[in-house]
Order: C-alpha cells, then structure tokens, then sequence
C-alpha cells in the first residue's frame, strides 16, 4: 500500500469511525437537582452523557464542583452542554496527517449533528436546541503545508535556530465554527472550537447583548 493511501485509509477511518469514547472526567451537579436533571438530559439526547460533553462556563468553570458555580452565565442565566466530538490534540492529528478537501468535509461531517442543551432555571430543567448547527471548519492552507511535513514542530520559537517552525502567528489559525439559533429565546449560540488549550469558547448573542463562556476542549466531561 502507497503512503498516500495509507494516509487516505487513516483519514477515513479517523473522521467515519467512532471507537468507544474513553472515560468521561466528572462534573458535579447541585445534589438536589441530579437526579431530576439526569432524567431529562437522558430524556432528551439519550446518547449524550455517555458520549459527554464539550465544558463550558465562567472564567473558573472547571470539572468536579467547579462545574456548577460557574456553568450558568448571562441574563437570564443559562448554561450549554455541547456534544463531544473530538479534542483539540485530535483536531491538530487530522491536519498534520491529511489533505486539504478530504479533512475539510470530514471534519465538517464529523461535527455536522453535534448536539446542544440548554440548562436553565438553576439546573432545574435542561431543553435540546430543535435544529443541528451551521459548521464552518477553516484550515489555512500555508498551515496545512507547513504542518504537513512531521519534521517541521507546530508551534512559535522566538530563540536562536528558528525558522522551521509552523507558527500559526504568521500562518493562520485552524478552527471549526458551530451556530445554532435557539428558537424559544431566538439567541444565536456560536461555539468556536479550537486546538489549543484555553482557547476554544461559546458565546451567546441577544440582540446587542452578548455573554461569553470559556470551554476546555481538551477531553470529555459527563455527570457523575
């Protein structure tokens, strides 16, 4: 088999298979709405919580307690569980190993019916969002080029010998763009969806209104 249908092969099995995702870190719920909230998360997306999310909230959000205090944002206060799809390290897989067209569509395929819930009422009820997103991937082409040769690191040097690297200050950056409008409240949800730790985040627009979430992208969380 050529390289070029190995990495073909890789590709296809990477954006089209979906291997049993690997144990989901916890997030902890207010004890006196657990229970119900479970129910009605498995009411509504019966896959998710073994699937797990996306983490979303304030500046502090975090796994284990550090999830609800933060998770709710905005006016009125209002919390998104976004389907897991991949990690940033995944993203950064795909594009080092891939052509341009084919990682594209893939990605955007892979994301294409990403699911998003809506906590609301102080984790008292949790709604799916009807329609599935608008995706838009983007992968600067001078990044993908660069990236593509496994000699060449991913990343910025300002120190001596630099200049073989692949900056994404100069190069561009990859990201993959979801939007949803919620038709109850007619917000537009947008979840930028980057590699990089602590760069990824959600924000919600009303009107001239807009509340921002950060999100950690870099496994998946679900309900203990």
């Amino acid at each position: 088999m050529t390289g070029r249908a190995l990495a073909l092969l890789l590709l296809a099995f990477l954006l089209c298979g979906e291997a049993a995702p690997a144990a989901a870190q916890a997030l902890v719920l207010p004890p006196d709405r657990r229970e119900a909230l479970l129910r009605q998360v498995d009411d509504v997306c019966p896959d998710c919580r073994r699937v797990g999310f996306v983490l979303c909230g304030g500046p502090r959000v975090g796994p284990g307690l550090a999830f609800a205090p933060s998770a709710l944002r905005g006016t009125p206060p209002r919390g998104y569980l976004i389907g897991f799809v991949m990690s940033g390290a995944e993203l950064r897989g795909l594009i080092r190993g891939s052509r341009l067209t084919p990682l594209l569509d893939g990605v955007e395929q892979r994301f294409a019916r990403t699911p998003l819930l809506v906590l609301e009422e102080r984790f008292a009820r949790v709604r799916r969002v009807e329609q599935f997103p608008r995706v838009t991937v983007e992968v600067p082409a001078p990044l993908h080029a660069c990236v593509a040769n496994p000699a060449r690191p991913w990343g910025c040097c300002t120190g001596r010998g630099c200049g073989a690297e692949c900056c994404e200050k100069s190069l561009g950056s990859p990201s993959v763009t979801l939007t949803w409008i919620d038709p109850p409240t007619r917000e537009e949800i947008r979840f930028e969806f980057r590699h990089g730790v602590g760069e990824s985040r959600l924000v919600r627009r009303s009107g001239g209104r807009r509340t921002l979430y950060h999100c950690a992208t870099d496994r998946r969380y679900s309900f203990r």
